[in-house]
């Protein structure tokens, strides 16, 4: 677990939050991340509803099934624009003086998107313990509204 976390921390320090962009770390007070964060959650708001309805009109036309196994497929469709988000927020680059804060959230909310490759539910229902639950937490209390 130490080696991980300075892996992490080396990561941090190295390029600016990884997920192979290279962003200035630490060049962006929180108000300007946070209002440039807010557009990125915005578009992805607008792209994640295309593909929630691409994958409706595809699986269940009529979206009233309470079926699992479709659920869990318009779920899994919506993965990769919720990847594209993460991306383009580490784009941004790290907030001056919140950088590991930041770091730690986005690190959240990959892992709670592998792990709902797993189980396609918890992109509906994220529990305690999962890491979308934490970074939803996490971006909620750093003040980023309307991402995940």
């Amino acid at each position: 677990m130490a080696v991980v976390a300075l892996v992490a921390a080396a990561t941090l320090v190295a390029c600016g939050g990884g997920g192979g962009e290279t962003a200035p770390e630490g060049t962006l007070t929180k108000q300007q991340f946070l209002r440039k964060a807010k557009t990125v959650c915005e578009r992805s708001v607008e792209e994640l509803n295309k593909a929630d309805l691409a994958a409706w009109k595809k699986y269940e036309p009529d979206h009233t099934t309470t079926d699992e196994a479709v659920l869990n497929e318009v779920s899994l469709a919506l993965i990769p624009g919720k990847e594209k988000e993460v991306l383009r927020l580490r784009a941004l680059g790290l907030p001056k003086g919140d950088e590991r804060y930041v770091y730690e959230m986005l690190q959240a909310w990959e892992e709670g998107l592998e792990e709902a490759r797993e189980d396609p539910s918890l992109i509906r229902e994220a529990g305690p313990g999962t890491g979308l639950y934490k970074s939803s937490k996490m971006a909620s209390t750093y003040g980023l509204e309307g991402c995940g």
